[in-house]
């Protein structure tokens, strides 16, 4: 946490104007801008009022006409100094039982404001231990982090405390040690009550393309107001197409989470182009329609993966079936390997040993390069292949070396340690000499990463025709 955000110092006329609060503190004018604003020398938080814009059409709008960037939505406050707010200001918007928050982040432009967000939702989330959402039209957010921070209150304001272990977990504060420029921990006397320590956790994020920053913070009380600080400090500039496009240059943002959820509860029953097209009738904005079929269809094939992998089978066929596939391993000399967990289907690794071979001379000694590439839509699995060419061999047809199938792998998941028991097995065959080998992939992470665990210090090279699709 940097000193800077909890140290800064605040002018002693600053005070905050907590939204649509009706009591404790004096209500600023409405700027008619952010001009007007600077003229005056007015930089306190202030309201700043914001025209509403109308949707006409069904067409997915950008995020302009979401109301970004060019209007200031209702119910934001200034920022002043273009900085974020002191630790002592935050506590006291966070604490305030009769202020109003807004239901959620708002649209509109987002320049050095602040809002107070109902967060009884994102606390809920918790409770069932699911991540918290702070959905905005603003695009992609990157570089994110997020810390929890304890303070107390003394006379004067709030201090930051820790609990180092070195002080067996008393409340300390942190001061430059006499004689030296380091800092050390100082226990605090008398130590605060547990109870009166306030536990305050933060969020920061980056806009993907821009200079604009988030923070959000809440107070991780189930005795505090149900409440999130989120603030924007920075210009608000046009946001970035989404990263992986090729051919719409149309300004991305996040699908609102409640849609997402209804997609993925509708998207089973219901065909995608005809759910689409009742979202799309039923939106009011840009906030609660889908982007396009494509992201109904998409949602719709990885739904059918989730409820695939956690599917009980209770069929008397099934363990028939799988008794076979273990005797097979057994017995075949091309099933080598049937891996099984409790909370996924059987995976199963299949080669031969003239394979092997192969592969020793071909890729392991750097004659060939070894690619693996995942296959998807063929059935309920995903085959993962290794190909190679055969350099000791000249196709008569193209009088190019032909292309050999490798080991294949038949699995249900595509995370690291679903890949790793692949290419562990393989090593085993393989190695223990990885120097002169060259893996080649499309650049998944997963299958990415479990290569340079399993295969060390193996050259890793892409697949120039994805390479391709990607700058296209």
């Amino acid at each position: 946490m940097p000193e800077s955000i909890d140290t800064a110092e605040k002018p002693e006329s600053f005070n905050p104007v907590i939204i649509n609060s009706e009591v404790g503190l004096q209500q600023q004018k409405i700027p008619d801008s952010i001009d007007t604003v600077e003229k005056s020398g007015n930089f306190g938080p202030t309201k700043i009022k914001c025209e509403e814009e109308q949707i006409e059409d069904f067409t997915i709008p950008s995020a302009k006409a979401c109301g970004s960037p060019e209007k200031f939505p209702i119910g934001c406050n200034q920022l002043r100094f273009g900085e974020y707010l002191g630790i002592d200001d935050v506590l006291t918007l966070l604490q305030d039982d009769c202020s109003t928050p807004v239901k959620c982040i708002p649209l509109g432009r987002k320049s050095n404001v602040y809002f107070l967000v109902d967060n009884s939702q994102n606390i809920d989330r918790r409770r069932t231990n699911k991540l918290r959402i702070f959905w905005d039209d603003m695009g992609t957010w990157n570089e994110t982090k997020q810390n929890y921070s304890q303070y107390v209150k003394s006379e004067k304001a709030f201090t930051m405390v820790y609990t180092p272990k070195i002080k067996n977990g008393a409340f300390c504060t942190r001061k430059k040690m006499p004689d030296s420029d380091q800092r050390g921990y100082h226990e605090l006397s008398p130590q605060p009550d547990p109870k009166s320590v306030i536990k305050v956790g933060r969020y920061y994020a980056t806009l993907k393309g821009n200079k604009l920053k988030k923070r959000i913070s809440w107070i991780e009380d189930e005795n505090a107001p149900p409440v999130a600080l989120v603030e924007y400090k920075g210009e608000t500039q046009e946001c970035q197409v989404h990263g992986n496009s090729r051919k719409n240059k149309e300004t991305y943002f996040r699908t609102h989470p409640n849609i997402m959820a209804e997609i993925k509860e509708k998207c089973p029953y219901i065909p995608a182009n005809i759910l689409y097209g009742k979202l799309q009738t039923e939106a009011t904005d840009c906030t609660n329609r889908p982007r396009n079929p494509y992201q109904i269809h998409h949602t719709k094939y990885r739904t059918k993966h989730e409820q695939s992998d956690k599917k009980i089978y209770t069929k008397g066929g099934f363990a028939d079936e799988m008794l076979q596939v273990f005797n097979m391993a057994q017995t075949s000399n091309f099933v080598k390997k049937v891996i099984h967990s409790e909370d996924s289907p059987p995976s199963i690794i299949l080669y031969t040993a003239e394979q092997m071979i192969d592969l020793k001379n071909q890729c392991v000694t750097g004659n060939a390069v070894l690619g693996f590439d995942k296959t998807y839509n063929l059935g309920n699995v995903y085959v993962t292949a290794a190909v190679f060419k055969n350099m000791k061999l000249i196709s008569g047809r193209t009088t190019d070396h032909p292309i050999f199938i490798g080991p294949l792998y038949l699995h249900h998941k595509s995370d690291t340690g679903t890949y790793k028991d692949f290419f562990n097995q393989l090593a085993t065959s393989l190695g223990p000499d990885f120097t002169r080998l060259t893996v080649g992939t499309d650049n998944e992470i997963a299958l990415h990463t479990a290569i340079e665990s399993s295969f060390p210090k193996c050259t890793h090279i892409l697949c120039l025709k994805h390479l391709k699709e990607n700058l296209n």
